[in-house]
């Protein structure tokens, strides 16, 4: 997202909130995750929205313990107090503390904060992270696409993709600018995601760890199998990796672990992930769910790096994996957290969430632990709340806070604007695109020369974006670049480009899989072995003829990526219009989860001996050796490759 996007909503947002009838009235921010704004001044009262932390709002009166206020520009509602506080509750004008601040590479945008922070705790202090980066077209543009929050509202995400369990969706760049300003956490209440996380014997606090943990937690009020403390192991495990055993604690609380019923920590897990062979994730533990990414099944890929997995069949043993045992767990997790963060220049809460510490020699807006973009803010508010309890508030902590070139003069909200610019669907000529993804913005199609221009048309997501660039376009060359341009309400542009190539080429289906390498009978493909990736078969086909469209589907019509398993299906579409769907069947996988395992040998063991029957792609891949027919060396040939003596092609 460039600035001048950015400008041009701060600016309709300060139009908005800036009418005549509620000029006279005082502006504050939400304070929370995700606070609701009810119809009326009561806890009771129904629900109407859901703002998170940042929020701008407009108090227009006050009832008891809420007040009254405008929450877009138009639309009112009620808000508990406790979550909302004025704009310049936490602003102080100190010119010679500012001095100082900006003497030791501070802009001076941040004194106001830091000032008011210094006053209430004139222990504390600040450390400039000079990161050279350029907020807008650096660390905004570069953190697109990485940060989530449990939210389906368009005010907040970038679309409709998921990019976690439990609900995370991608969110919107108003969204992402605004967690990347520091000074919106420059308060006392939330300004612990600075604070450096690296051991000091403050940190070395059983009261603290429990303190966060939560007194019901089963890491507190139990032992480990032998009698030990979990809490000594946090503690100790903190020491011997340099990282404070409060910030462990807070990790494992923020990971849903400190819940003994929680899976991770169970150590009962029974479920299985092809990728890495269907190996057993019972009896491991993982208490900072590190491996946990984004995508399908995380806490079970969580797992599979506690056990160590990799691939089908390897093993790694660093940071003491297998963590069979939880004590494993929380000391192989604490080095992991050290040596691969804390240690390294992200030794703050929010440079875990946003790599952009140049003494980092990662690759930068990558290895970050958390995809939830509220993480640094909500373990911060733990930390805090921990040392309030303990009278720790009062020590000489110290607050690393990142600084950026050409940063806006004034932080801004969220926008309550709604940020969608996807779009639903493109059709040329009347058709749809094929493999169509609103969130992919490249595509090539081919056309015969002969057509010299086509009919694009196209479906927004939401009917607040603005959708330009369809119609009649005329293709006066042999490589055309058609740009779809879709404005969301608050502004952001999203580009979808469409290469439109026009040629000759007539390869026929037949062609094809001549040129392909592998066998055909009919319907049927085969003569692949097992491990061939979708992405092989594609990039293959595609090589000898660029034109062809291809779509390959498990058995049950879905699109299919990663290995290739007996059943899944092959349609294949040239430029001349003939199509034609292959099923394919990969050699010895005869029950179609894509391996060659102990359960193929007894499907074609019982085959043999009559009492099951084997058809279509199931009977090809069994009959291993080509010769047309299933017997019993097709069944030694596929346990020699169970034993690894042989390879099956």
């Amino acid at each position: 997202m460039k600035k001048n996007i950015l400008v041009v909503i701060i600016l309709i947002f300060s139009f908005i909130i800036t009418v005549p009838s509620v000029s006279a009235n005082e502006r504050g921010k939400v304070f929370g995750d995700f606070v609701s704004v009810r119809m009326k001044a009561s806890s009771s009262s129904t629900k109407i929205y859901d703002l998170i932390y940042g929020s701008n709002v407009t108090i227009i009166g006050e009832e008891g313990s809420f007040y009254k206020v405008i929450y877009d520009g138009i639309n009112t509602g009620y808000m508990s107090k406790t979550y909302v506080y004025k704009d310049n509750q936490y602003k102080l004008d100190n010119p010679e503390y500012c001095n100082y601040l900006v003497s030791i590479g501070f802009p001076a945008s941040y004194c106001p904060y830091l000032s008011y922070v210094h006053s209430k705790h004139p222990t504390w202090t600040f450390t400039p992270i000079k990161t050279g980066l350029d907020f807008y077209n650096d660390v905004v543009d570069g953190e697109e696409g990485k940060n989530c929050l449990t939210t389906t509202n368009d005010v907040y995400r970038s679309g409709t993709t998921v990019c976690d369990a439990g609900g995370y969706y991608f969110v919107n760049q108003t969204v992402n600018a605004y967690f990347l300003d520091p000074r919106n956490f420059l308060n006392e209440k939330t300004i612990f995601m600075f604070e450096n996380l690296n051991y000091t014997p403050m940190s070395q606090n059983r009261e603290g760890v429990k303190s966060i943990l939560g007194s019901t937690s089963f890491l507190v009020t139990k032992t480990d199998t032998d009698g030990s403390s979990y809490i000594d192991y946090y503690l100790d495990a903190g020491f011997k990796t340099n990282v404070a055993p409060m910030h462990l604690a807070s990790r494992t609380k923020q990971e849903g672990a400190s819940d003994e019923s929680y899976g991770p920590v169970t150590g009962t897990v029974t479920s299985t992930l092809r990728e890495f062979g269907n190996r057993t994730l019972y009896g491991f533990y993982n208490f900072y769910n590190i491996g946990a990414s984004n995508g399908s099944s995380p806490q079970l890929k969580g797992l599979a790096y506690a056990a160590g997995y990799k691939g089908l069949s390897d093993t790694i043993t660093t940071y003491g994996r297998p963590w069979n045992t939880r004590k494993k767990a929380i000391y192989g997790g604490a080095e992991f957290i050290g040596s691969s963060y804390i240690n390294e220049g992200q030794n703050t809460l929010y440079l875990q969430k946003f790599n952009v510490n140049p003494k980092n020699t990662g690759t930068r807006y990558s290895h970050q632990y958390m995809s939830n973009i509220l993480s640094p803010y909500s373990e911060g508010k733990s930390m805090k709340s921990a040392y309030d309890k303990m009278s720790l508030t009062e020590t000489d902590f110290n607050f690393a806070i990142p600084v950026y070139e050409n940063m806006p003069t004034e932080t801004y909200q969220p926008s309550l604007l709604n940020g969608n610019n996807l779009l639903a669907s493109i059709n040329i000529d009347g058709k749809p695109l094929e493999n169509f993804d609103s969130d992919i913005l490249e595509y090539t199609q081919y056309i015969l020369a002969s057509k010299t221009e086509v009919s694009i048309s196209a479906v927004s997501n939401s009917s607040d974006s603005k959708v330009e660039g369809t119609g009649t376009i005329k293709l006066p060359l042999e490589k055309n670049e058609i740009i779809i341009k879709v404005t969301a309400q608050n502004g952001e542009i999203r580009n979808y480009k469409i290469n439109i190539i026009r040629v000759q080429d007539t390869t026929t289906v037949e062609e094809v899989v001549l040129k392909l390498g592998v066998k055909a009978n009919g319907n049927y493909m085969y003569g692949m072995s097992v491990g061939t990736d979708t992405s092989t078969i594609i990039a293959s086909i595609l090589k000898i003829s660029p034109t062809a469209s291809v779509v390959v589907s498990d058995s049950a019509g879905n699109i299919k990526t990663g290995p290739l398993a007996t059943g899944d299906k092959v349609r294949l579409k040239t430029l001349t219009s003939e199509e034609k769907t292959f099923e394919i069947a990969i050699n010895g996988d005869v029950n179609g989860d894509g391996l060659v395992d102990i359960k193929d040998l007894l499907r074609v063991q019982k085959y043999l001996l009559s009492t099951v029957n084997l058809e279509g792609s199931s009977s090809i891949s069994a009959d291993n050796n080509y010769d047309g027919k299933i017997n019993v060396q097709d069944l030694l040939r596929i346990q020699k490759y169970i034993l690894g003596s042989i390879t099956i092609l």
